[in-house]
């Protein structure tokens, strides 16, 4: 069966390919509970979840979603130690590689620990994966980032594109190797930067009440929300954005 969206047809089996979506954690676990909450709420769609604990508590993750059957827990390679500049965007990449080999659906999403969903997304985000390598949160400095990053495994794995555990940037490899193999990727809209890199910054018609952050949007509806740099707020900071992304799904119930 196929229907139309944006102009494109897709298959409706397609869209049933489960999803391996890939969080490494590192001293964010309040974080990573709000995500993965907002994740739940608004998709319904066969997923694994996988989180890396890059020196968080991994005990602590273990108790949290000891009741969730599709939910694994991994030990990060370098447990989140920072002994020179550039090692917390290693230890990052270290752990993105480790989730990639301990799963195998078809569909993986890397997802940074600060995201917090705000609307459902899967129908109009898988399709993209038909025609495209990848689909990216934000295109800057020549790089498609990581904060939410979805493509097929099959054309991942084809290029060796495991994550590089000696390159400063999580992605910078990723993204290379697409502009080499002419694969193209999608950009989400986003009040950050622009879909070239251009950067915008206007926080206008954020739905997130923080001072910080970035909002994503596909035709024009906002699906997610990225906080930016969590570990290097103040605790106050941290706690509003918990605070605010609570409340935001709160109120959403509310009107549903």
């Amino acid at each position: 069966m196929q229907d139309k969206i944006a102009g494109q047809f897709f298959d409706y089996e397609y869209l049933s390919n489960p999803v391996d979506f890939i969080i490494v954690s590192f001293k964010n676990t309040d974080y990573v509970k709000l995500a993965l909450e907002s994740l739940e709420h608004f998709i319904n769609h066969p997923h694994t979840v996988t989180i890396v604990d890059n020196g968080s508590d991994i005990d602590r993750y273990k108790k949290i979603y000891r009741n969730k059957n599709n939910y694994q827990i991994l030990e990060g390679p370098q447990k989140g130690i920072w002994s020179k500049p550039g090692d917390g965007s290693r230890n990052h990449s270290a752990g993105l590689a480790l989730g990639m080999k301990n799963t195998s659906n078809p569909i993986v999403c890397f997802l940074d620990c600060d995201i917090l969903f705000l609307d459902t997304w899967t129908f109009e985000i898988l399709p993209l994966l038909e025609d495209n390598f990848l689909v990216s949160n934000r295109f800057d400095r020549n790089i498609c980032r990581e904060m939410f990053m979805i493509f097929k495994r099959e054309k991942f794995e084809k290029y060796d594109l495991y994550p590089d555990a000696t390159h400063i940037d999580s992605c910078g490899n990723i993204t290379k190797m697409a502009a080499k193999q002419g694969e193209s990727c999608v950009i989400l809209e986003n009040t950050a930067f622009s879909m070239d890199g251009v950067y915008i910054g206007d926080k206008s018609n954020h739905v997130i009440d923080v001072p910080y952050g970035e909002q994503c949007s596909i035709y024009d509806k906002p699906i997610f929300f990225h906080y930016g740099r969590g570990e290097t707020r103040s605790e106050e900071d941290q706690q509003k954005f918990v605070n605010e992304g609570r409340r935001y799904l709160d109120e959403y119930d509310s009107t549903i």
